[in-house]
């Protein structure tokens, strides 16, 4: 009963570390952790560059329309086209930003889970192989029976 736990724990760690991009996946030959494969998939480039081009079409028609009602409003409510074509541009920014900010906090992410696990897995094996939690509750409950 307690091997079979034992062997539970060890599973729910192996998905834990693949999610969590400790472990990489083997995918044509290529190591690489499966989070970033899927973000860099042709399918999600296509997705992102659609977007991309669906949200500067209507950041066009938004502009335009903002320009002509700044030009029948009365004076005190008036913006310029200068602030309009600067909001304009700093929406656009966020539109290139927000791809990079979430491959960048991907692999951010891994470099930091890969440190915390690094250094709470202390014991390794002669052999070069860290224990698994399970190994270590199942040595742990037996060691003294």
């Amino acid at each position: 009963m307690q091997k079979t736990v034992c062997y539970i724990i060890d599973f729910i760690q192996e998905i834990f570390y693949t999610l969590a991009g400790i472990e990489p996946i083997n995918i044509n030959g290529e190591e690489i952790d499966l989070l970033t494969h899927f973000i860099l998939a042709n399918e999600v480039k296509q997705i992102f560059w659609g977007i991309l081009l669906i949200s500067v079409i209507l950041l066009v028609v938004f502009v335009l329309i903002a320009i002509i009602r700044s030009e029948y409003v009365n004076m005190e409510n008036k913006k310029s086209k200068g602030v309009i074509l600067g909001k304009a541009a700093q929406s656009f920014l966020i539109f290139l930003l927000i791809p990079f900010l979430l491959i960048s906090g991907i692999v951010f992410t891994n470099t930091v889970m890969n440190s915390v696990n690094n250094s709470m897995n202390a014991y390794v094996i002669e052999s070069g192989q860290s224990t698994t939690i399970g190994g270590q509750i199942l040595v742990t409950s037996g060691l003294y029976a």
